[in-house]
């Protein structure tokens, strides 16, 4: 006789977004279309020199971010540090 399976849990957006590092935590607040990435958006990274040697995602969702209007809400010091209004501390 084995052991009994342990019972998976239910995962949650979240769940998934509580378990992911700070520095990761990027959330695009009621949004149920889904955000392309286009010409546009890659263009845009151009915008932001400052984040050169800095993650290449996270320079994409800045540069999404600015064109599209959304916010940005990141723990992320280094896109805060940017000082854009778009760019929302999620640690306040």
């Amino acid at each position: 006789m084995g052991s009994a399976s342990p019972v998976p849990q239910r995962t949650t957006p979240s769940r998934q977004l509580a378990a992911l590092p700070g520095s990761l935590l990027v959330r695009i607040a009621y949004c149920q279309c889904p955000l392309s990435i286009t010409a546009e958006h890659a263009e845009a990274i151009q915008d932001f020199p400052e984040l050169v040697r800095h993650d290449p995602f996270d320079r994409l969702l800045v540069a999404q971010a600015s064109r599209t209007g959304l916010r940005l809400l990141t723990a992320d010091q280094t896109l805060l540090g940017l000082g854009r209004d778009f760019i929302i501390d999620a640690g306040r």
